[in-house]
Protein backbone atom coordinates (compact mmCIF):
# COMPACT_ATOMS: atom_id res chain seq x y z
CA UNK A 1 0.00 0.00 0.00
CA UNK A 2 1.57 2.97 -0.86
CA UNK A 3 0.24 6.84 -0.03
CA UNK A 4 -0.12 6.46 3.77
CA UNK A 5 2.10 8.59 5.82
CA UNK A 6 2.68 7.50 9.48
CA UNK A 7 2.41 9.76 12.71
CA UNK A 8 2.79 8.54 16.21
CA UNK A 9 4.91 11.33 17.74
CA UNK A 10 2.18 12.95 19.59
CA UNK A 11 1.49 13.97 23.08
CA UNK A 12 -1.96 12.58 22.94
CA UNK A 13 -0.80 8.88 22.89
CA UNK A 14 -2.70 8.58 19.21
CA UNK A 15 -0.82 6.63 15.86
CA UNK A 16 -2.68 8.57 13.19
CA UNK A 17 -2.77 7.54 9.45
CA UNK A 18 -2.64 10.53 6.61
CA UNK A 19 -3.14 9.97 2.55
CA UNK A 20 -0.35 11.74 1.19
CA UNK A 21 -2.11 12.82 -1.32
CA UNK A 22 -5.37 15.48 0.29
CA UNK A 23 -3.75 15.15 3.90
CA UNK A 24 -6.71 13.52 5.16
CA UNK A 25 -6.96 11.65 8.34
CA UNK A 26 -7.65 8.13 7.35
CA UNK A 27 -7.00 6.10 10.98
CA UNK A 28 -6.63 6.75 14.09
CA UNK A 29 -6.13 4.82 16.97
CA UNK A 30 -5.11 5.01 20.93
CA UNK A 31 -2.14 4.07 22.28
CA UNK A 32 -0.85 2.55 25.70
CA UNK A 33 1.29 5.48 26.38
CA UNK A 34 2.83 8.31 23.42
CA UNK A 35 5.69 7.15 20.64
CA UNK A 36 8.34 9.68 20.29
CA UNK A 37 9.53 6.77 17.59
CA UNK A 38 9.40 6.52 14.25
CA UNK A 39 6.82 3.91 13.09
CA UNK A 40 8.26 1.42 10.26
CA UNK A 41 6.34 -0.87 7.63
CA UNK A 42 6.96 -4.40 6.37
CA UNK A 43 5.39 -7.01 4.28
CA UNK A 44 5.25 -10.43 4.81
CA UNK A 45 3.36 -12.69 2.03
CA UNK A 46 1.62 -10.05 0.46
CA UNK A 47 0.48 -8.35 3.59
CA UNK A 48 1.62 -5.27 4.65
CA UNK A 49 1.92 -4.29 8.28
CA UNK A 50 2.68 -1.28 10.48
CA UNK A 51 4.58 -1.25 13.89
CA UNK A 52 4.92 1.33 16.24
CA UNK A 53 6.83 1.56 19.46
CA UNK A 54 5.20 3.68 22.52
CA UNK A 55 6.27 4.42 26.21
CA UNK A 56 5.42 7.67 27.16
CA UNK A 57 7.57 10.04 28.80
CA UNK A 58 6.92 10.88 32.85
CA UNK A 59 6.42 14.63 31.33
CA UNK A 60 3.29 13.50 29.60
CA UNK A 61 2.24 10.10 30.54
CA UNK A 62 1.23 9.41 34.52
CA UNK A 63 2.42 5.67 33.65
CA UNK A 64 4.75 5.37 31.19
CA UNK A 65 5.51 1.86 30.02
CA UNK A 66 7.16 0.20 26.90
CA UNK A 67 4.61 -1.12 24.04
CA UNK A 68 5.20 -2.67 20.63
CA UNK A 69 2.20 -2.44 18.87
CA UNK A 70 1.45 -4.17 15.36
CA UNK A 71 -1.14 -3.16 12.63
CA UNK A 72 -2.12 -5.19 9.38
CA UNK A 73 -2.76 -2.55 6.67
CA UNK A 74 -6.33 -3.75 4.53
CA UNK A 75 -5.52 -5.12 1.08
CA UNK A 76 -6.35 -3.14 -1.91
Amino acid sequence: MTGLVFIGATADSRFRAFDLKDGDELWCVLLSASSFAHPMTYAIDGGQYVVIVSGGHTFVDHDPGDWVTAFALPED
